[in-house]
């Protein structure tokens, strides 16, 4: 398992090397990275951003916008069931994650950020 440093102090320090970054390097950062861990676990070459394009071109075919925040559910359910999470419906996921839907989306965020973190100790 990777050793990784999930603490207020490390992340603030890091995140300074992307205060500079607009809204949209920062999101081309994180895609970049996403993409290297994704290909290394995979054994394979990343792939450059016009193959990235053309990889995610069937999401391509509506308004991300409007989907965006289901489509991170979706994937972060997806990783949870990988991981031997059981399928839950949709009135299962509302209930269990009710105590979480009464928090601010700042809270929500920062514990976003902070779990993807404890994440990257797994390959």
């Amino acid at each position: 398992m990777a050793t990784v440093v999930c603490t207020q102090n490390a992340l603030v320090t890091g995140q300074k090397c992307y205060a500079c970054f607009a809204q949209l390097q920062n999101q081309a950062a994180l895609v970049y990275w996403l993409e290297q861990r994704r290909a290394r676990l995979a054994g394979q070459t990343a792939l450059t951003a016009n193959q990235l394009r053309a990889a995610a071109a069937c999401l391509g075919c509506f308004p991300i916008d409007p989907v965006a925040d289901g489509l991170d559910a979706y994937v972060a359910q997806d990783g949870a069931r990988a991981a031997g999470v059981a399928s839950q419906t949709i009135s299962q996921v509302a209930a269990n994650s009710k105590g979480l839907a009464n928090m601010p989306l700042d809270d929500l965020r920062t514990i976003e950020i902070m779990l993807r973190c404890q994440l990257n100790a797994f390959p």
